[in-house]
C-alpha cells in the first residue's frame, strides 16, 4: 500500500527581531501537529483499504453503518481517528475490518510505545516526576496512575528468570540490600515492614564482566538458590563471593565450590560484632589494628594482581602465617570475654584466603571484595529509596524489571523496548518534495 499525503503549510515569519535558535524551536514545538495529522491520515487510509478488501471478498455480507470514534494519546497529543463501523448480516454484529486489520486494543487510549519516554525516566525518578518530566520535554505524557497501572501490563509481574543453561559461569556473586514494604490489601489497616532486595551476579572466567544472574525480593536465601540453580548450569561453578551475610553460604555453596569472603566486609562486620559484644568504638581500637596487622588484610587489588603461581612458596608461607595471626586474634578476643566476635574471626580464617587456594590450584586470580556486586545493588539501592518511600513487593519487583535494563550496562534499552512494542516500524515515510511559494520571498 503506498499513501501519499499532501500537506499545506502557511508560515509567518515576523518583522521583529530573530535567530535561528527561535526559530528551530517554533519549528519544533509544531512537529506535534503534523505528526498527528499523518497518523491520523495514514489509520484512516488502512480502515479504507481493510472495508474495501472485505467488501469485495463478501459483496453482500456487510453493511455500512457509519463510523465508530476512538481517541488515543500519544507523545504528540491527542489523535482522534474514525474507524468504519459494519454490520455483519451473517450473525448480526457489529464489525470494524479496520480496527482488527490494526490490531487495535480495547479501552486504552496509551499505546506500549508512547509510554516509553516516561517509562526510560522511571529508574532514575519518581513515578509522578517521570510523567511531569516527560510531558515538559514532549508536551504529553501519560498520568503517573496511567504508568502505575500499565507497567504490568508492559513488563508483567516483574521475575526475571533467563534460561542460563548453555552458560557456563564459574565465579557467583551474592548479596542483599534492605528496603520498606507496605501490605495495603487492607485499606483501613496498611501493614508496614522491612524487607530485602537479593540479588546474584555471575562471571564466565577471570576478568570478565559480572552479569545479573537472579533477582529476588522477600525470598529466603535458600529459595533464592533454588529457583537460581533450576535454570542454571552449575557444572563449572568454582567461587562462591560474599559478604558472610547470615545463610547466603549454607544456601548457594555446592559440593566443589569454593566461598572467598569480601575482606572489606570482614573488617566493618567485625566491629559491629565487638559493638554486639559490648565493646564501644575507642574499646575496639586495639582489636581493629590486630585485624589490620593480619598480612593479608588490606590488600588493594594491584596487589593481588601482582601474585604470581610460580611464588609458589611464599604464597604458602603468605596464607600460613595469615591463619596464624586469625588464631592469634580469636585467643585475644576469647581473653577479653568477646565471644561472637571471636566465633566470627574463627569462621572468617579460611575464606579469607580462598583466592590464595584458588590460585595455587588453578592459576587464577578471583575477587576479594564484593565491591562489583556492592557498585550494581548501589545503582538500585538509592533510588529505590528516593522514588518510593514504601513499595508493595510486586511494585518494586515490576520497577526492577524496568530499572535493571535501563541501569545495568550489560542490558540494550531499545532492545528491550522493542521486545514489548512489537514489530519492526511497518511504515516508511520519505518527504518526497519541498517548494515554497515566490510570494514568501
Amino acid at each position: 500500500m503506498k499513501l501519499e499525503v499532501t500537506l499545506e503549510l502557511d508560515i509567518k515569519i515576523t518583522d521583529g527581531p530573530m535567530n535561528i535558535n527561535g526559530i528551530i524551536k517554533a519549528v519544533h514545538l509544531y512537529q506535534n501537529e503534523l505528526g498527528k495529522n499523518i497518523v491520523r491520515e495514514i489509520l484512516e487510509a488502512i480502515d479504507r483499504q481493510a472495508c474495501d478488501q472485505a467488501v469485495e471478498r463478501f459483496p453482500l455480507r456487510y453493511r455500512n453503518k457509519g463510523y465508530s470514534s476512538r481517541e488515543f494519546r500519544t507523545p504528540m497529543g491527542k489523535i482522534g481517528v474514525q474507524f468504519t463501523k459494519f454490520i455483519d448480516s451473517w450473525d448480526g454484529h457489529v464489525c470494524m475490518p479496520g480496527k482488527r486489520a490494526l490490531e487495535v486494543p480495547a479501552y486504552k487510549r496509551w499505546l506500549p510505545w508512547c509510554l516509553t519516554p516516561a517509562a526510560g525516566l522511571l529508574a532514575k525518578i519518581s513515578f509522578a516526576r517521570s510523567s511531569a518530566e516527560a510531558s515538559r520535554l514532549q508536551g504529553e505524557a501519560p498520568s503517573k496512575s496511567t504508568m502505575h497501572r500499565r507497567l504490568e501490563d508492559l513488563v508483567g509481574n516483574g521475575s526475571f528468570t533467563p534460561n542460563l543453561r548453555k552458560r557456563w559461569f564459574r565465579y557467583l556473586m551474592v548479596d542483599g540490600t534492605g528496603a520498606r514494604f507496605q501490605d495495603r490489601h487492607q485499606e483501613n489497616a496498611p501493614i508496614f515492614y522491612e524487607g530485602e532486595l537479593r540479588l546474584a551476579f555471575a562471571a564466565v572466567r577471570e576478568n570478565s564482566p559480572f552479569e545479573l544472574v537472579g533477582m529476588w525480593v522477600n525470598k529466603e536465601w535458600s529459595d533464592c538458590a533454588q529457583e537460581l540453580y533450576n535454570r542454571m548450569n552449575t557444572d563449572r561453578l568454582e567461587v562462591l563471593i560474599c559478604d558472610g551475610g547470615p545463610g547466603i553460604e549454607d544456601a548457594f555453596l555446592l559440593p566443589g565450590m569454593r566461598p572467598q569472603r569480601c575482606q572489606w566486609h570482614g573488617k566493618r562486620d567485625l566491629s559491629f560484632l565487638l559493638y554486639a559484644d559490648g565493646a564501644k568504638k575507642a574499646q575496639q581500637k586495639e582489636f581493629m589494628a590486630a585485624f589490620d596487622a593480619i598480612p593479608l588484610a588490606g590488600w588493594q587489588k594491584k596487589d593481588i594482581e601482582n601474585l604470581r603461581t610460580e611464588d609458589g612458596e611464599q604464597l604458602t608461607a603468605l596464607r600460613r602465617k595469615t591463619l596464624r595471626s586469625f588464631c592469634d586474634l580469636y585467643f585475644f578476643l576469647q581473653s577479653k570475654g568477646y565471644h561472637k566476635a571471636a566465633v566470627y574471626v574463627s569462621n572468617l580464617a579460611k575464606p579469607f584466603v580462598s583466592f590464595i587456594d584458588h590460585l595455587l590450584e588453578t592459576g587464577k586470580i578471583i575477587p576479594t571484595t564484593s565491591n562489583i556486586i556492592e557498585g550494581k545493588i548501589s545503582l538500585f539501592k538509592n533510588r529505590i529509596k528516593a522514588i518510593g518511600k514504601r513499595w508493595s513487593e510486586a511494585g518494586l519487583l515490576r520497577w526492577l524489571a524496568i530499572a535493571v535494563r535501563k541501569l545495568l550496562p550489560e542490558y540494550d534499552w531499545n532492545t528491550f523496548w522493542d521486545t514489548i512494542t512489537g514489530n519492526p516500524l511497518p511504515v516508511e515515510i520519505k518527504l518526497a518534495l519541498v517548494t515554497t511559494k515566490s510570494g514568501c520571498h
